[in-house]
């Protein structure tokens, strides 16, 4: 990877599932299987984090509540992908409708919507 590719820390227990499109994207990708795991990474400071993908559920901590903590040490993007449609994710503790949420997206649209947070993330 080189020095200036963006960073992604990327929430979820399987990795798998995206880490390789954004890898193969030329984003340089952080793995965390949990919120607590993300937490401890995002409290390092010498850690770069230029973007923030979750998922809507997980063990701990819900998405929307890590996105709420991560707003608080750093400020990035965050995207939130889901399985669940958004009736369902409306319901999760600690959603607010400030948050950008993706339904199950393709490898391609998350590629393509990480970049368009990344540009968002610079002119704010």
């Amino acid at each position: 990877m080189a020095l200036n590719d963006p960073v992604v820390l990327l929430v979820q227990p399987e990795q798998t599932l995206y880490h390789a499109a954004l890898a193969d994207a030329g984003f340089e990708v952080l793995p965390a299987e949990d919120g607590e795991r993300a937490m401890e990474i995002c409290a390092d400071p010498q850690q770069r984090i230029d973007l923030v993908i979750c998922r809507v559920i997980l063990d701990s901590l819900t998405g929307p509540e890590l996105a709420q903590k991560v707003k608080g040490q750093r400020n990035v993007p965050i995207l939130l992908v889901s399985k669940y449609p958004r009736d369902v994710i409306r319901s999760v503790r600690g959603f607010s409708f400030d948050l950008e949420v993706l339904e199950e997206p393709t490898n391609e649209e998350l590629v393509q919507r990480a970049r368009k947070a990344l540009r968002r993330g610079k002119r704010s």
